[in-house]
Parts: structure tokens; sequence; C-alpha cells
């Protein structure tokens, strides 16, 4: 489950800059170079990394550094959609969908957390808790700045706030305090919602989904974290100076690593085959050019919204062709005698 999720975390970074096929061989070779060694140096009976005194519960290394550092490679090596399409639309086009989406990770991460202590035992009702308390904290402080910031705060940077305090808490919710798993989500915000405006608006890393900003540095912070609050009585893992180290060293060697290979792998790819798409076939949607189907019929496939109609209305006034009209202009009310 953990190899399918990590390629499918770091997608969301490069959307509409990749063909399918060379995108087919990136996730085959991303898989075997990245996740594998790393899954095994951490996870692994005999891993090294573990061997170190490194841990990560749920996958903060394995999945969220690897997968969030090589999707920062990926689209530095890719170009930017704007690039490709001038009058992008970078807004959502669904935002209930943003929320529906966000409700079934959110529920799912409990399976993915508590479940990675592999067994009912208080070490999952741990994770569990502070995979929720986490969550929450994210969502509120993140809304809170966002308020701050940009005036209004928004559905959308909820979603965002509660999945990065998910993915911060991920190496640690099976070793700390609840307590502490408040201090994480609330730590996460300012710093996942800061290098979301540094690398879009400063730097114009064009991250799609701010994977490597709310995944691979949510990841990252977790991670040294753990080395912090880590309590012995909960999982028989005491944070310490030397253990905040130990976790630093392992999580900057892990994004490194991830950054270069993902880097080289789209390099190396484009050697042999096209791998961005044409013009044209962004501008019609690669839903429609590269598969043959488009998300909405009878909509717009550009920029995957719908074309605006009109709706019938029975409490609207008929207005005339040859005379203009107020559309909210309401008919008058039968007279019904009795």
């Amino acid at each position: 489950m953990f190899a399918v999720i990590a390629p499918a975390l770091m997608t969301g970074a490069f959307a509409d800059r990749m063909l399918f096929g060379p995108y087919l061989v990136y996730i085959f070779c991303w898989i075997h170079l990245v996740y594998f060694p790393w899954c095994h140096w951490v996870w692994g009976p005999d891993g090294w990394v573990a061997g170190y005194g490194v841990v990560d519960f749920a996958g903060g290394i394995v999945l969220h550094v690897t997968a969030g550092f090589s999707a920062l490679a990926t689209v530095m090596a890719l170009p930017a959609r704007r690039k490709l399409e001038v009058d992008l639309d970078t807004e959502p086009h669904n935002i209930p969908f943003v929320a529906l989406g966000t409700g079934l990770l959110w529920f799912g991460w409990f399976g993915f957390n508590a479940g990675s202590a592999l067994g009912a035992n208080s070490v999952a009702a741990f994770a569990a808790i502070n995979s929720e308390i986490s969550a929450s904290c994210a969502l509120f402080a993140w809304l809170v700045i966002e308020w701050l910031h940009k005036g209004k705060p928004t559905l959308v940077g909820a979603c965002v706030g509660a999945i990065a305090g998910l993915a911060t808490i991920t190496p640690a919710a099976g070793f700390i305090k609840p307590w502490a798993a408040m201090v994480i989500g609330v730590s996460c915000a300012p710093f996942c919602y800061s290098l979301v405006e540094l690398l879009k608006h400063r730097l114009q890393i064009d991250d799609a989904l701010d994977v490597f900003a709310v995944h691979g540095m949510g990841g990252f912070l977790g991670t040294i974290l753990t080395g912090v609050f880590a309590d012995k009585t909960v999982n028989g893992v005491q944070g310490s100076a030397e253990m905040f180290g130990k976790q630093l060293l392992a999580c900057t060697g892990c994004a490194l690593y991830s950054f270069i290979v993902g880097y080289a792998l789209i390099k190396v790819i484009g050697y042999f085959m096209e791998v961005v798409p044409e013009k044209t076939d962004i501008f019609v949607g690669l839903d429609l050019s590269l598969h043959g189907e488009k998300a909405y019929s009878g909509g717009s496939v550009r920029s995957g919204g719908l074309k605006s109609r009109e709706v019938a209305n029975p409490h609207r006034t008929p207005i005339k062709d040859d005379e203009p009209g107020n559309p909210d202009q309401l008919p008058r009310p039968l007279q019904i005698s009795v």
C-alpha cells in the first residue's frame, strides 16, 4: 500500500506536464531506485538506517521525504505550466471535491498511522489520537495564519492545513504523547504555509499541489521532532539530543538522495523519449488528447472547468430576443379567485 501511495503523492506536483508513457517509466524506476531502498534501510530487519538508531513510525522518511523531494526535483526539471499554457487557471475547479478528498484522506490516515502499530494495542491508540490532534490543530492554525495573511479564511486552506498536520505527525505518531502532537500540529502550519508562499510567489516553482512544502517538508519536520518529543512510555523510544541529530542526519541524507535521483531520472528519460506533452495536447486537455476521454461530458475540457449554461428557472420572466431584460425579474403572482 505504501509503495502505491508514495508515487501518488509525488504525481500531484507535476500535473499536466508529463506524457503517460514516460510517466510510467519514471514511476517504475523511482520505486526501485528511491522508495524500495529507503523502505528497506529504515524499516527492514537489517536496515542500516534503523541500525543507526533512526525511527520512522509510519513513513515520514520513507514516504513523505522521498516523494516530496523527488517531486521538487521533478517540477524543477520540467517546464512550468505557464510556459506551456499562457492563460493557465490554477484555481481549484471543484472545492467541494477538495473537501471530500480531504475527508477521505483524513479517515484513511487512521489506518495509515494507527495501522503501522501492526496490532490493536496502546501504540495504535496513541497513533490514532495523535493523528487526530495534530490534524485538527494544524487545520485551525492554518486558518488563522491565512486569515491574518490574506484577509479571509478558506475551505481549501483548511484542507491543506489538515493534510500538513497529518503528514507531519506521521513519523512521530506512535512515539509521542498527545500533548506533543498538539505542539507538532500547531508548529507545522506556519512552517509549511511559509514554504508554500516561498515556492509559489518568491521562487516561482510550479508545484501544483504543494507536495514538497506540505508532504516533503512536513515529513521532514515531523521526523526531526520525533527526536525531541519521543517518550519511552509510549513505544520504548526516548527523545534526546543524540536522537535529534540522528533523525536530522537521516532526513537530510534522504532528501538529497531523493532529489538527485528524481532529477536525474527525468533528464535520462528525456534523452530516450518525449516527456512533455505538446502545447496543443495541453490546450485540448490531456484526458482527451492522451486517453480519449474527458472529465465532464458536455463541458469545457480546458482547465477542468464547466462551460457556463442557462438553467431553467420557472420563476424567471422570459426575455424576448429583440429586447434587453432583467434576468432576475420575477413574474407577477397569479391571482386566484376562490
